[in-house]
């Protein structure tokens, strides 16, 4: 009673660990959608960036007018020390009485250039100051004013904020799915999208440590989960050859038998059911998210393909259809693709060592490749390319693989 109370609980664990997953499958899709949407969206409001734009030509017009005003001060200096030098040699050639020489009078017109130069350079500082002046006043005011204006757009503020919203969201789902509460496939799952996010993080931020930091606690966890299952299958041995023992000691007596039949057969189904029930929801899982299916359109697509009347397992059909979604296959013709490669299947599954997935991966690729079948339905495409692949290779041209390669 108890085991199989707590077979209950692990049930129910592994099924809403799978809701959880495919819950964060969905936010980790819609983070990379409003990713590439920030990329589209206009950042900056439109007056944010015109009074931006005012305050850049204020700016380059402040420093040009500084320029102006520091040459005008150097070149004032220099012309005051030549005319406070020219005075001083004219008050000596005054003293030594030569105010009627050559030299003298030179001296006498220097001086008034030189006068008449640093008054238009004066003026010309004036006015430079003036004009800085003005331009400090207008840059301040502009800078105050854009203090008061929203910087980014109304589409890229609420696109950020739901961005931090799903973000969020992810770290809480990744928190509540708890690693050893998770199947190995949600395992291995989470580990895929971890290291699909730490490809694009730029190395040495915190995002890139803490990224890594989780993909080694998965890794850690899905290493126990192997070792575990290693050491489970190692004991179910043990445990067949005694029961089977035991059977031999009580063969001839016919109830005992039938009771450890009974036993066998009850341990196999308990068994059976909760592993069945656990894939059965990884791969309608699965199926959604290569797919984009709802919950209950993936339980219709399901039901629908238990009506195909074939030789093929319901898995290897749920992955056909899976192998289809990643192929870009519309979701209104994937259940035609799934019947059209079970076909081929049967048709050309011996050739091909992968069984039904790897002849939906190799057949469903051509279809893109030729331009007589990438515009067809996809059932009807790959109906073409199995027949072709089955004609060619009953004719000895090559075998259904080698074609696929080609």
């Amino acid at each position: 009673m108890a085991t199989t109370l707590n077979t209950i609980v692990n049930t129910d664990v592994v099924i809403r660990g799978t809701q959880s997953l495919n819950e964060l499958g969905m936010l980790q899709a819609e983070a990379k959608e409003l990713k590439l949407a920030l990329k589209s969206i206009t950042k900056e409001s439109e007056e944010w960036k015109k009074l931006n734009d005012q305050i850049k030509i204020q700016e380059r017009e402040q420093a040009k007018l500084n320029a102006e005003v520091e040459r005008s001060n150097k070149l004032q200096e220099q012309l005051a020390y030549k005319i406070q030098k020219t005075k001083d040699e004219i008050a000596v050639f005054k003293e030594m009485g030569m105010q009627g020489t050559k030299e003298f009078k030179e001296l006498q017109k220097t001086l008034q250039n030189l006068t008449i130069q640093s008054d238009k350079n004066n003026l010309a500082l004036s006015t430079s100051k003036e004009k800085l002046d003005a331009v400090n006043k207008t840059t301040a005011q502009l800078n105050a004013e854009i203090k008061k204006t929203s910087k980014y757009t109304d589409d890229y503020i609420n696109t950020t904020k739901r961005q931090e919203e799903v973000n969020k969201k992810i770290d809480e789902t990744r928190k509540s799915l708890g690693l050893t509460g998770m199947t190995l496939k949600q395992l291995k799952t989470m580990q895929a999208d971890l290291n699909r996010e730490w490809e694009n993080v730029t190395r040495g931020t915190k995002e890139y440590t803490e990224l890594k930091t989780e993909i080694q606690r998965v890794n850690a966890v899905i290493r126990s989960q192997r070792d575990d299952l290693d050491d489970t299958r190692t004991r179910w041995e043990k445990f067949k050859d005694a029961i089977k023992g035991i059977k031999e000691i009580a063969y001839g007596n016919i109830m005992g038998d039938l009771t450890l039949q009974a036993f066998q057969a009850g341990v196999m189904l308990i068994g059976g059911s909760i592993s069945g029930a656990a894939k059965l929801s990884d791969e309608l899982a699965d199926i959604r998210k290569s797919v984009g299916l709802t919950a209950k359109e993936a339980e219709t697509l399901n039901k629908e393909l238990g009506k195909i009347d074939t030789r093929t397992g319901s898995s290897d059909l749920r992955s056909i259809a899976k192998v289809g979604g990643q192929l870009g296959v519309a979701k209104d013709e994937i259940l035609g693709f799934t019947q059209s490669i079970d076909r081929a299947v049967v048709a050309l599954g011996d050739e091909f060592t992968g069984g039904a997935e790897e002849v939906a991966k190799q057949i469903g690729s051509v279809q893109k490749l030729f331009k007589d079948t990438k515009d067809l339905r996809a059932d009807e495409a790959i109906t073409r390319i199995g027949s072709a692949m089955n004609a060619l290779g009953a004719d000895g041209s090559a075998t259904a693989p080698e074609i696929a390669e080609f």
